[in-house]
């Protein structure tokens, strides 16, 4: 990938915060993650949409927080208020649940023992 701030036209580039800006005639300077649910919601979304083909009020997630990973599957439509309320309580709860390894215990965050089918 590029270097940041080097996009050429058909190139994308990582910002600083980590996400991958698009450089085509048809996506000039576009966040990657939501080019790619804005052609979803122009598909299957019933709110009215935006200019930049998102619903008014609503923002993109990462499942996994990973924000290079901008395939359909991981990314989230989320209304505003909801994912700002997330972002803002998620960070704490995953620094309560934090395993040994780094990853959250995230049976711990939501109250539920989980049983391995197998």
């Amino acid at each position: 990938m590029p270097a940041k701030g080097s996009g050429r036209n058909g190139s994308k580039t990582r910002n600083e915060k980590g996400y991958i800006r698009l450089y085509t005639k048809e996506h000039r300077n576009k966040y990657e993650h939501r080019v790619v649910v804005s052609k979803m919601c122009a598909e299957w979304c019933f709110y009215p949409l935006e200019a930049d083909g998102l619903p008014a009020g609503f923002t993109v997630e990462h499942q996994d927080h990973n924000r290079t990973h901008n395939c359909g599957e991981n990314l989230i439509l989320l209304q505003e208020i909801i994912h700002n309320y997330l972002s803002s309580h998620t960070k704490l709860y995953r620094e309560a649940f934090r395993r040994y390894d780094g990853s959250v215990d995230w049976a711990k965050v939501c109250g539920v023992e989980l049983e391995v089918p197998f």
